[in-house]
């Protein structure tokens, strides 16, 4: 018995509700009464055939719940959210939500490690990339297909998917998440250097490296004094173009440079030169990293339209 089917065995017990693998079977007694079923995960719902199916997971999210019952299916998960409906046997438990000592909360980290966080990008900016093969997506994000497939189940473990899925639920919530882990995990991870000098980024443009603007660079309603670019890598004669210098120590950055790690599934040109603008994610992101309360004011207005097109 694997963790997952565990922790729905022992949320039922809570209930005073046993419940007993063996095999492909699952065994549910209540009040002296019992019935049986097959069961399966919810990432291998809805199996082949239409044999009746008890759907046991972490956590199973509500457009597959409504899609199990709708079937005529049950399911229980390991937070104690559970449907059985049977002659003289009924179980309908709901709202049960994770504690701050489940295994979500463990698994919260590895979520936004920073591997994983380019792939939640990628999912939360482009929502066609959830049907699209594992490699698709690990191009995409920059990562190997296995990153990309262990991302895809953590997710799913963590309610904000299910299989076939066209968008991701509580995408306001995840889109939080990811924003507020940015500046100490993948923004961390991303940065390839701090200077001081001017915002002009033409001398790496002139020296064919594709320049990604973001946070004030890429706001237009904002005069901005620094420079936040995306670039493929360092370039040692572009900093010297740009009259860059290494930051003192009493001094904050004015220009910060990260690396670029996202492949858009969206262009079909190969030749990305010349100065763009970097995805709305990412550029709401170094925004609301800011110290600066016009920034942060603008990054407020970005999230309520990266909502509103996550939502629809």
């Amino acid at each position: 018995m694997d963790s997952e089917t565990a922790g729905a065995v022992a949320a039922l017990a809570r209930h005073d509700i046993k419940m007993t693998i063996n095999g492909d079977m699952a065994r549910v007694e209540v009040d002296g009464r019992a019935v049986e079923r097959r069961w399966v995960t919810g990432v291998n719902y809805p199996p082949s055939g239409r044999e009746p199916t008890l759907v046991i997971g972490a956590r199973i999210p509500p457009r597959l719940v409504a899609s199990i019952r709708n079937n005529g299916d049950w399911y229980v998960d390991a937070l104690g959210n559970a449907y059985i409906s049977s002659a003289g046997l009924r179980v309908d438990i709901r709202g049960q939500r994770p504690s701050e000592t489940s295994p979500r909360t463990t698994r919260a980290k590895n979520l936004f490690s920073p591997r994983r966080a380019q792939v939640v990008f990628c999912l939360l900016t482009w929502p066609e990339l959830l049907t699209a093969p594992v490699r698709t997506v690990a191009r995409a994000a920059g990562v190997s297909p296995a990153i990309a497939n262990q991302t895809g189940q953590a997710l799913r473990e963590e309610g904000y998917g299910y299989p076939g899925a066209t968008r991701l639920e509580r995408y306001d919530e995840l889109l939080d998440r990811w924003a507020d882990s940015f500046p100490l995990g993948l923004g961390r991870d991303l940065t390839l250097g701090h200077f001081a000098g001017g915002t002009d980024p033409s001398a790496w443009v002139e020296s064919g490296i594709p320049v990604y603007l973001s946070g004030e660079s890429a706001a237009p309603s904002i005069r901005g004094t620094t420079l936040t670019m995306y670039v493929p890598k360092i370039s040692v004669p572009a900093v010297i173009g740009s009259r860059w210098r290494p930051l003192r120590a009493d001094e904050e950055p004015v220009i910060t440079v990260r690396r670029t790690f996202w492949e858009d599934p969206r262009r079909t040109s190969n030749t990305e030169l010349g100065v763009k603008n970097a995805p709305d994610l990412l550029i709401y992101a170094d925004l609301l990293s800011s110290r600066d309360p016009r920034q942060r004011e603008v990054a407020l207005t970005m999230r309520e339209a990266l909502r509103e097109l996550g939502t629809r």
